[in-house]
């Protein structure tokens, strides 16, 4: 695709070496002669863009699949990554389940207010003194 970027050599009139021979030509002539290199220029000139295009096209499909065929490998590397680290947890949560059921409930205590300690240092409110009665 990058050889498409060369320039290419294209026709464009006739050659200026033709001025001496035509120099004693009438205008129609000359003006007939040049009319028929412009012509021949352009048909010449159309099969050298339609070769260029033709490469352009091909190069550039190409890209387009490769860009394609690249996502559809990311896509599935992150969909397989996420599925091993979807086994790789579930396996661990398989093995504390089976720890924790081998293991002997646990019964949380009860604890008393004497045990424990408050946040706030205010004034006690009546419920409490009376409780402690």
């Amino acid at each position: 695709m990058i050889r498409v970027l060369q320039s290419r050599p294209l026709y464009h009139g006739f050659n200026q070496i033709i001025f001496d021979r035509l120099i004693n030509s009438s205008l129609e002539e000359i003006l007939l002669y040049e009319i028929g290199a412009k012509r021949d220029s352009f048909v010449d000139n159309e099969e050298i863009t339609k070769s260029v295009n033709k490469k352009f096209n091909y190069g550039l499909i190409h890209t387009v699949i490769g860009i394609t065929i690249s996502i559809i490998l990311l896509l599935t590397n992150i969909f397989l990554i996420n599925q091993e680290r979807n086994n790789m947890s579930e396996k661990k949560d398989s093995k504390i389940t089976k720890t924790a059921s081998v293991e002997t409930k646990r019964v949380i205590p009860t604890v008393p207010k004497e045990e424990r300690v408050q946040l706030n240092e205010g004034v006690k409110s009546d419920k409490d003194s009376k409780n402690k009665k």
